[in-house]
C-alpha cells in the first residue's frame, strides 16, 4: 500500500485503482477455487493476491478522492469517504452473508441429518458462490474505474 500511494502522486490514481481491482478480482475468483484438500500454500497465495488488490486501489483511490476537493473541504470529504468505505464494508459483507447462508441452505435442503461430507459441500457451495458475486462487483468497480480513468485523460487533453 505504501508503495501504491508513492506511485499514485506520480502516475494517474485512477489506473492503479483499475489494476487494483482488476487483481481483487483475480484474487477472489482464486478463492472460488478452493476445495477441501487445497493445499495451504494455495490458499496463502490466493490471500495474498487478494491483499495485493487491495493494496493497490486503497491508497491511489483515496488520493483520487481527496485530490479531487479544495483543501478547505478536506475534512468533510475524509469523514464522507470513511462513511462510504464503512457502508460498502458494512452492506459487502451482510450480502455475502446472506448469499452464502441462502446458498448453504439450499444444498442442505431435503437432507434430514447430513454427514460430514454433505456439510462440507453445502459450505463450499455457499463459500464459492459469495465469492464469486464478490468478484462480479470487483470486476464492476474496474470496469467503472477504467470508464473513470479514460475520462480523466481525455480531461487532461
Amino acid at each position: 500500500a505504501p508503495v501504491s500511494g508513492y506511485l499514485s502522486d506520480r502516475i494517474n490514481p485512477a489506473f492503479l485503482s483499475t489494476a487494483g481491482l482488476s487483481v481483487t478480482t483475480l484474487g477472489l475468483l482464486s478463492l472460488t477455487l478452493l476445495g477441501e484438500h487445497t493445499p495451504l500454500w494455495e490458499i496463502a497465495l490466493s490471500q495474498a493476491t487478494l491483499g495485493l488488490g487491495n493494496a493497490l486501489f486503497q491508497s491511489p483511490n483515496n488520493n483520487s478522492v481527496m485530490s479531487s476537493v479544495p483543501p478547505e473541504k478536506l475534512g468533510i470529504a475524509s469523514g464522507f469517504n470513511s462513511l462510504v468505505r464503512n457502508i460498502g464494508q458494512v452492506s459487502g459483507i451482510a450480502i455475502s452473508v446472506s448469499i452464502f447462508e441462502n446458498r448453504q441452505a439450499a444444498a442442505l435442503a431435503g437432507l434430514p441429518q447430513p454427514d460430514a461430507a454433505q456439510q462440507v459441500a453445502a459450505f463450499l457451495s455457499g463459500y464459492h458462490t459469495a465469492l464469486f458475486v464478490g468478484a462480479l462487483f470487483a470486476a464492476i468497480g474496474a470496469a467503472l474505474s477504467f470508464v473513470r480513468r479514460t475520462e480523466l485523460a481525455a480531461n487532461k487533453n
